[in-house]
C-alpha cells in the first residue's frame, strides 16, 4: 500500500523519553509546550537537537573520499545527557553549538535565547532563588510571566523597564542553570535533584564553564537598566530591577559601582516611595518578618562590603514596624517556653532580624564608621556593644537548639525540590518544614557573625600602629583595650565555627551563590589564627568548621 504523502511528520521524541526508552507523544519544536509525560512529572521537556552527517562520497576512481570531520563530542554517562531547549528557530545555533562542545557567543543576550529556555529559567529556575521569597519581587516577577505569555516569550517585544526587569532575572538564574547553552561545553546533569544528591560534584568546573555566559547576561541586565527609568520612576517593577542589580553589583565586582551602591540607593528610596502611600499591615507593609530579614541581609552588605548602610531608620519602621520585643525580653522568652515547642523559632525571627540590625548601626556610629575609626576607642561604648552581642549570641544559640530538636530527620539538598523552594506546599510536609528551619538556622548563623566580625577587625586595626605609652593613665587605657580585644577575639572564633555550622546545612546552594555577602574566607583565617596562637593546635570544633 502506497505510504500516504499527506501523513504529518512525527516530531522527534524529547531527551527524557529517549533516556527512559519510552513512548514520547512530542510538541512542535518552538511551541513551548511539554509532552504528557514531562508535564506529569512536572519536569522540563527538552529535546537536543541531532545534526546528521552527510553520506559518504566517492570518486570515478572508486576510492573514498574522507569524510568531513565529526565535531568532537565528549563521552557521557546515562546520568550526564544535555539538555537543551526544543527550538528549531536561528536560536537553535546557541545549542547546538553547546551540544557540541563550543563555547557559549560571548556577547549573551535574552534576545538569543530560545523562547523554551527563557520560559524555563523564568518560570521555574528563579523559583530555586532565595530572591523568589522578597515581598518586593513576587508582584513584578508574576507580572512578568504574564506579559511573556502575551507576547510569546519574545522579551524584546517588552516595554524597556520590563525588559530590563527580565534581564535581571535571567542574570541572576543563569547563576545557576544547568542548561548547555549557558554551561558550554562537559558534561550536564539531567536535573538540579540528580545534582544535588551526587556526592562528588566539582563545583568549581560549573561556575567556570558558565561564567563567560553569565557575566555578559550580567553586563546585558546594565544596559538595560540604563536604558530605561528604572532609577527614576518608583514601581514595584523598578523596585525589584534595582535591587537585584545591586545584588549583581556587589557579588561579582564586574562594575566600577560597587562600592557607592546606587542600586542599593534607588531600589530603597522606591520602596520608600510605594510603602509610604500604603496603610498600615497592606501591600509591602504586610509582609514585616519578611522585610525585617531581608533589610537585616542588606546591612549584612553593608558591613562586609565596607559600605554605609544604605536605609535609613525611618525607612526600617516603615517597613518592619515598631511593636518590636526586645532581645532580651526574647531570650527571656526562649527560656521559658518548652524546647518542643515549634511557634517560638517562627516568633523570634523578626526579634532577632532588628536586633542584629539595631546593633550593627550602633557599631558603625560608634566605632567602626568614617567618623568613629579615626578616633580614639570609645571603651564604655564598646563595652556596651560587647554586652548586648553576647545577649544576641545567646539568642542565636537557643534558637538552633530548638531548631535541632524540632526538625525532622530529613536529608538536606542543596537543589531542594521547587515544591518546597517554592513554598508550594504545606507545613506540615516534613520536607518543607525542614526547608524553612534550614532557612532560620542560616539566617541566625550568619546575622551575629556579621557584626561580630565587624567590631573584631577594627579593634585588630587599632592595636597594630600603636606608639609606646607615656603615662599611667594611657597605660591603665591600652590593658583596657586589651580585655575587650581578648573579648572579640573569643567571640570572633565562636562566630566563625557557627558559619561553619550554618554551611554544613545550607537551605540550598544558591543562599551563598546569590547573596556573596558571606566572607567564608574571612571567618577561615580567625580558626588558623586562633590554631596558630595555640601552638598550632587545630581543635576538633576549628577543623569542623574549616572542612565545611
Amino acid at each position: 500500500m502506497p505510504r500516504d504523502s499527506t501523513k504529518p511528520k512525527k516530531f522527534p521524541a524529547c531527551d527524557r523519553c529517549k533516556h527512559k526508552r519510552v513512548l514520547c507523544h512530542p510538541t512542535a519544536p518552538g511551541s513551548g509546550l511539554s509532552c504528557p509525560r514531562c508535564t506529569e512529572l512536572g519536569v522540563a521537556c527538552t529535546t537536543t537537537p541531532v545534526v546528521r552527517r552527510k553520506p559518504v562520497r566517492k570518486s570515478n576512481s572508486n576510492s573514498e573520499e574522507p569524510a568531513p570531520p565529526e565535531a568532537p563530542t565528549l563521552p557521557l554517562a546515562s546520568s550526564e545527557l544535555p539538555i537543551a531547549s526544543t527550538s528549531s528557530t536561528p536560536y537553535e545555533l546557541a545549542l547546538v553549538a553547546a551540544s557540541y562542545g563550543l563555547a557559549p557567543p560571548e556577547h549573551f543576550s535574552i534576545d538569543t535565547l530560545s523562547p523554551s529556555l527563557l520560559r524555563t529559567l523564568i518560570e521555574r529556575d528563579f523559583q530555586r532563588l532565595p530572591q523568589l521569597q522578597h515581598p518586593i519581587i513576587v508582584p513584578p516577577i508574576n507580572a512578568l510571566n504574564a506579559a511573556l505569555r502575551r507576547t510569546a516569550w519574545v522579551p524584546s517585544l517588552l516595554p524597556p523597564s520590563t525588559r530590563a526587569f527580565a534581564a535581571c532575572v535571567v542574570a541572576l538564574t543563569a547563576l545557576q542553570s544547568i542548561d548547555p547553552a549557558i554551561l558550554g561545553p562537559g558534561p550536564v546533569p539531567a536535573s538540579f535533584e540528580e545534582l544535588g544528591s551526587r556526592g562528588s560534584v566539582d563545583w568549581a568546573s560549573f561556575g567556570l564553564r558558565r561564567e563567560r555566559a553569565c557575566r555578559s547576561l550580567r553586563r546585558e541586565a546594565f544596559k538595560a537598566a540604563m536604558a530605561s527609568d528604572v532609577l527614576l520612576v518608583a514601581t514595584e517593577e523598578n523596585a525589584a530591577t534595582c535591587c537585584m542589580l545591586d545584588i549583581l553589583d556587589l557579588g561579582f565586582g564586574d562594575f566600577p559601582t560597587s562600592r557607592s551602591r546606587p542600586w542599593s540607593g534607588a531600589y530603597l528610596s522606591h520602596v520608600q516611595v510605594l510603602a509610604s502611600a500604603q496603610e498600615e499591615d497592606q501591600g509591602m507593609r504586610d509582609d514585616k518578618v519578611r522585610w525585617s530579614s531581608y533589610l537585616m541581609e542588606e546591612c549584612m552588605r553593608s558591613l562586609y562590603s565596607s559600605t554605609p548602610i544604605n536605609f535609613s531608620p525611618e525607612q526600617e519602621l516603615l517597613l518592619r514596624g515598631s511593636d518590636v520585643p526586645s532581645l532580651d525580653e526574647t531570650l527571656k522568652l526562649l527560656e521559658e517556653r518548652p524546647l518542643g515547642e515549634k511557634q517560638i523559632v517562627f516568633e523570634v525571627v523578626r526579634a532577632y532580624s532588628v536586633g542584629t540590625t539595631s546593633l550593627a548601626r550602633r557599631i558603625r556610629a560608634g566605632v567602626t564608621g568614617a567618623y568613629a575609626k579615626g578616633r580614639p576607642l570609645d571603651h564604655a561604648t564598646t563595652m556596651a556593644l560587647i554586652d548586648d552581642l553576647d545577649t544576641l549570641g545567646a539568642v542565636e544559640q537557643a534558637t538552633l537548639r530548638r531548631i535541632e530538636h524540632i526538625r525532622p530527620p530529613v536529608a538536606s539538598n542543596l537543589f531542594p525540590p521547587l515544591s518546597i523552594s517554592a513554598g508550594r506546599t504545606h507545613m506540615t510536609n516534613p520536607d518543607v518544614f525542614a526547608y524553612v528551619l534550614d532557612l532560620i538556622g542560616h539566617l541566625m548563623c550568619m546575622g551575629h557573625s556579621a557584626v561580630v566580625l565587624e567590631l573584631h577587625v577594627d579593634l585588630q586595626r587599632r592595636a597594630k600602629p600603636l606608639p609606646p605609652v607615656s603615662s599611667p593613665v594611657e597605660a591603665r587605657a591600652r590593658e583596657r583595650e586589651d580585655v575587650l580585644r581578648k573579648q572579640l577575639a573569643d567571640m570572633a572564633v565562636t562566630a566563625a565555627r557557627t558559619v561553619g555550622r550554618g554551611l554544613e546545612r545550607l537551605p540550598c546552594l544558591s543562599h551563598i551563590t546569590h547573596f556573596r555577602c558571606i566572607r567564608i574566607a574571612r571567618f577561615a583565617s580567625i580558626l588558623l589564627d586562633d590554631a596558630s596562637a595555640m601552638g598550632g593546635l587545630l581543635t576538633p570544633e576549628n577543623a569542623r568548621a574549616l572542612q565545611s
